[in-house]
């Protein structure tokens, strides 16, 4: 049984005409080395059964085995490519859309860049309690302390990734 074993063997064996298909390229973003090296491992589980031997014992639940031979399956027909059937999406786990009403957070991205990000800058707490009584003045929601914080962080990286 040969076993699909480094990023770099599935690379080369997706390409078509020299060029990677365009949905194949999206899950490539998404792919970490350790994903690939998950999806070789779901790949050891399934190959034998994949190949027309019937499984004695499954090293994993019966029914995650059958989900992974039916996304070989789906990504084979789909994609041509079954591997990427076997990567796992943590990366797409989860509820990504923005919480907080936009009015809210383009004040807070203000607040942050004209009374946070300067020579005399306030302490966290102290900047979030005049953001709170601006939003308060506004009438808008207020965030959490942690959720300012974090935009802050944020805000903070891309200003020095900028310079």
């Amino acid at each position: 049984m040969q076993t699909i074993c480094s990023f770099n063997e599935w690379l080369a064996g997706i390409h078509k005409n020299g060029e990677i298909q365009s949905e194949i390229y999206e899950f490539l973003q998404d792919a970490r080395e350790a994903d690939c090296i998950e999806a070789s491992r779901r790949y050891d589980i399934i190959a034998p059964y994949l190949m027309g031997e019937k499984p004695e014992s499954f090293p994993v639940p019966e029914r995650t085995f059958y989900r992974w031979v039916e996304n070989w399956r789906k990504a084979l027909s789909e994609y041509g490519c079954g591997y990427i059937g076997l990567l796992p999406r943590k990366s797409r786990r989860g509820n990504r859309t923005a919480k907080l009403p936009l009015e809210t957070q383009k004040l807070m991205d203000e607040f942050i860049a004209s009374n946070f990000d300067n020579h005399n800058q306030k302490g966290k707490f102290a900047a979030y309690c005049s953001f709170k009584k601006a939003c308060c003045l506004k009438g808008i929601m207020a965030p959490s302390y942690k959720t300012f914080v974090l935009n802050i962080n944020k805000n903070t990286r891309l200003l020095l990734a900028t310079q």
